[in-house]
């Protein structure tokens, strides 16, 4: 009797502690802050220079770093699992996150939501300018996605309420601001092709009466099948890159 019960003793040893060991190991592994998110809009830490990594390792240990503006910033700590809830301590304070498939997030207060993956984000990449062969290749609906500033930081337009609508056709292009109150219009200007882009122009903005053109912007096509233009905010100049609006 004593034969059998040890037998059924080592069975169930052999089967519960591969159970145990995964809900104690399922958050192990790198993982990357690939978004942070309001529940409405949401972008990517890396897109403005910042990247943080959490590595949980099987022993309970954890490392922490957050690289942003060239300089990194690393901490070491410990970690738990219970069920679906990780909790990081470093620096005396526990952070607790959901494990949720094969995401992680974490409440970062002020109702943003930080959503971590282990899969690295991908940087973003500058598209290369090229020229394009006839106007119709500005033709459509597109909407300002990220500018970059002259230091290579990249700002996502909705953020800052930059994200507008541009929808172009023959000889010219209303301009609307999702962000703008209610029964506000469109700005409508006109347009040219000229070598290989499209220069947008109005009426002289201080002399209207004098018929005279004046520039406003000068559109481009990217190698990515993107538009992009250069335009001031503020004090330094940014370029602006705008992606195709899919209707649903």
């Amino acid at each position: 009797m004593k034969k059998v019960t040890a037998m059924i003793l080592t069975l169930a040893l052999v089967c519960i502690l591969p159970l145990a060991l995964a809900e104690q190991t399922g958050a192990v592994g790198t993982w990357y802050m690939t978004e942070v998110t309001d529940g409405k809009l949401s972008m990517s830490p890396s897109l403005v220079g910042i990247e943080m990594t959490f590595v949980l390792n099987e022993d309970g240990s954890a490392e922490l770093s957050m690289q942003q503006a060239g300089q990194t910033m690393e901490t070491t700590g410990t970690w738990e699992q219970t069920e679906n809830k990780v909790t990081i301590f470093a620096n005396g304070q526990p952070e607790e996150m959901t494990l949720e498939g094969d995401k992680m997030t974490v409440e970062m207060g002020g109702g943003m939501t930080g959503v971590l993956t282990q899969t690295p984000p991908e940087a973003f990449v500058i598209p290369t300018v090229v020229a394009a062969e006839t106007a119709e290749a500005f033709y459509g609906t597109w909407q300002v996605e990220n500018m970059v500033g002259e230091d290579g930081t990249v700002l996502p337009a909705a953020l800052l309420g930059l994200n507008h609508i541009f929808t172009m056709e023959e000889g010219k292009v209303t301009e609307t601001d999702p962000n703008a109150e209610e029964g506000s219009s469109p700005t409508e200007y006109t347009t040219e092709f000229v070598d290989g882009t499209l220069v947008i122009t109005t009426k002289n903005p201080y002399y209207p009466a004098s018929g005279e053109e004046y520039t406003v912007l000068t559109v481009q096509l990217t190698d990515n099948g993107q538009l992009t233009y250069d335009a001031q905010f503020g004090a330094q100049m940014l370029t602006y890159y705008l992606k195709p609006v899919v209707e649903e």
